[in-house]
């Protein structure tokens, strides 16, 4: 995109697809022999990829199901997780190690979905993988931002348990959405 990009960033973008395709057509002609990639490059199109079959409504409900039930839940086990120490809510634990290790975690799988994953299997090997995401290290900085922002947000919400209960918790980070429509 324009906004996020600039010209010589687009241009690179485009060189490493050049070169994806090139990769491409290379591999399919090892794998098919020449009469096929013949057909590819004389631009004759390959049948179109088999789309995933939908998702059906008990599947969509289920989900639905798990997610409610997950951010219901998700408050209600950070503030079972506190004791009363001295007629204080504390953790025996630190939650600034608790945020850091799941960020940590999800870092992690991020980075293994993107190599691995069958979703980027049409971006060619790790290889090719790690040297997009090197190529595009400057975009990725702005990313570097928001997850601070969001460890913040982590780290406060642990706090905010400790002085709000469950209930006040959500309807004040509920209320936000109400702010947000009436500044528009």
């Amino acid at each position: 995109c324009t906004r996020c990009c600039s010209e010589s960033e687009m241009g690179s973008a485009r060189e490493a697809i050049e070169k994806r395709k090139a990769k491409a057509r290379e591999k399919l002609r090892a794998r098919q022999g020449e009469h096929a990639a013949n057909d590819v490059e004389s631009g004759q199109e390959a049948p179109p990829p088999a789309q995933p079959a939908p998702k059906s409504f008990s599947f969509q409900a289920s989900m639905v199901g798990i997610y409610v039930f997950i951010w219901v839940s998700h408050g209600l086990l950070i503030r079972a997780s506190q004791v009363e120490v001295g007629g204080e809510a504390k953790y025996l634990f630190s939650f600034l190690a608790v945020t850091l290790v799941t960020d940590f975690c999800k870092l992690c799988l991020a980075t293994g979905l993107f190599l691995y994953g069958p979703s980027t299997a049409n971006l060619g090997s790790v290889e090719d993988k790690i040297k997009i995401a090197w190529d595009y290290r400057r975009t990725g900085m702005y990313f570097i931002v928001t997850a601070f922002i969001y460890a913040m947000y982590n780290n406060l919400m642990f706090l905010n348990f400790i002085y709000f209960d469950v209930g006040t918790y959500k309807v004040l980070m509920n209320s936000r959405i109400l702010k947000q429509e009436s500044c528009k």
